[in-house]
């Protein structure tokens, strides 16, 4: 391609990613692609703390904020290790709480086959149940884990989708790997009950609204434009 063939290319990306567009305070996204109108806050009777990589915030699907601002009492944290900080430790040592991190591992529990009875003695109503989420890719969710030494002594859980992701728009390592929104919504699912929550209400279903949009929203505006070069503009 010569110079100029690729200047009057660069020129037309450039009208398509619209460098002069404003951002909305609360979902961060662009306010042609603002999903603010599509949250509905609920309260799955389980606190969530998100920790939020730096390179999920620039994500044009960024499902940890999404989830953030549908979850009452959540918390959403920005880092790529949080050792030392002060309100992770806060949270952990606080009490009253059952804190434990979703990520897998050998030492974690996997909760897909618990029955009832094995999940009410997993975690018991007089302790409020704190969940700690990783939101960043496969790669570096287990460097954030390493990097914070709070989680470390906290109990591991995990489970086994039993249907593949609808982030179409992003690749995922295989069939079976959730989003952080997904994972969250599949978490209240299987430990809702336990804690009090009615699943049959299908109020976490309020999670998955404003990203099916989202993912409507971006695979429309692939289709509309083939020169984008990547899903994640």
């Amino acid at each position: 391609m010569d110079i100029e063939s690729y200047l009057r290319k660069k020129q037309a990306l450039k009208k398509h990613f619209r460098a002069d567009r404003k951002l909305c305070t609360d979902c961060r996204q662009p306010n042609f692609n603002c999903f603010c109108e599509h949250i509905r806050k609920f309260d799955p009777n389980i606190e969530f703390v998100i920790l939020i990589h730096p390179l999920e915030t620039k994500r044009r699907i960024a499902t940890g904020r999404m989830s953030y601002l549908s979850l009452e009492n959540s918390h959403i944290l920005k880092g790529a290790s949080f050792s030392g900080h002060k309100k992770i430790t806060a949270l952990v040592n606080q009490p009253g709480y059952q804190n434990i991190v979703l990520s897998p591992g050998s030492e974690a529990t996997n909760l897909t086959n618990c029955s009832g009875k094995q999940l009410r003695e997993h975690f018991p109503r007089y302790k409020k149940l704190r969940v700690f989420v990783l939101d960043s890719t496969w790669s570096t969710a287990n460097k954030m884990f390493k990097g914070t030494p709070q989680l470390h002594k906290l109990k591991r859980y995990f489970y086994v989708p039993t249907e593949a992701s609808n982030i179409r728009v992003r690749k995922q390592p295989s069939s079976n790997c959730h989003c952080t929104l997904e994972a969250i919504h599949h978490v209240i699912e299987l430990l809702g009950p336990s804690q009090g929550f009615d699943t049959a209400t299908r109020l976490h279903d309020n999670l998955l609204k404003p990203f099916n949009w989202m993912v409507e929203q971006q695979i429309k505006r692939i289709k509309k434009n083939k020169n984008w070069r990547t899903y994640e503009r």
